[in-house]
């Protein structure tokens, strides 16, 4: 680790700045597909409901469950590569409770 300017920089290159920026992004992905996973849930409860055919959307809904855990450990690492570039910092909330993800536009 060095210091360049104000900024901590990482042995590969990664600064704290980047570090928070990425984050926000995981916490947004995190969010989004959240959302996704609980409209999938409510398709197949509607569905299922009304006696229709359901499987294509459950396949569906493994895959998004799979990109969430791809997505969550991808936020846990970028909390812990934060946490390492700051270690005597006292906060005792992963950066994840802390850090407001920006509005996700919707394309």
């Amino acid at each position: 680790m060095q210091t360049i300017g104000h900024r901590i920089v990482l042995g590969f290159g990664m600064d704290r700045n980047t570090t928070l920026d990425l984050l926000a992004l995981a916490l947004g992905h995190v969010a989004e597909v959240e959302r996704h996973i609980a409209q999938q849930h409510e398709i197949i409860t509607s569905l299922e409901r009304n006696d229709l055919d359901a499987s294509q959307i459950k396949v569906a809904l493994v895959r998004m469950e799979e990109i969430h855990d791809m997505l969550i450990a991808d936020r846990d690492r970028l909390e812990r590569e934060l946490a390492e570039m700051e270690p005597h910092s006292s906060a005792s909330l992963p950066i994840s409770r802390v850090v407001n993800p920006p509005t996700l536009r919707r394309s």
